[in-house]
């Protein structure tokens, strides 16, 4: 839609007078909606429940990452005080 008004401003820039062009697009979203409808009817139908474990695990590169974060966090403080 963005495109549209852009390349129309473009285009028309020449012309006096013409500051703003506003182009509406009318679309029927019956089929786009009715599509969603059947997605979520089959997607609610599958998924039951999620299980999480009582003892997570995470990679070594997610904790080095967390590390290194609070060890900036850390350093600002300092330098604030």
């Amino acid at each position: 839609m963005f495109k549209v008004v852009k390349r129309l401003k473009e285009h028309f820039s020449g012309k006096k007078g013409i500051d703003k062009i506003t182009v509406t697009i009318d679309a029927n979203t019956d089929p786009l909606m009715d599509k969603l409808k059947e997605i979520r009817e089959d997607v609610s139908g599958k998924i039951e429940s999620v299980t999480l474990s009582d003892t997570p695990k995470f990679s070594e590169s997610f904790i080095a990452e967390l590390d290194k974060a609070l060890n900036d966090y850390h350093q600002k403080q300092f330098k604030k005080k």
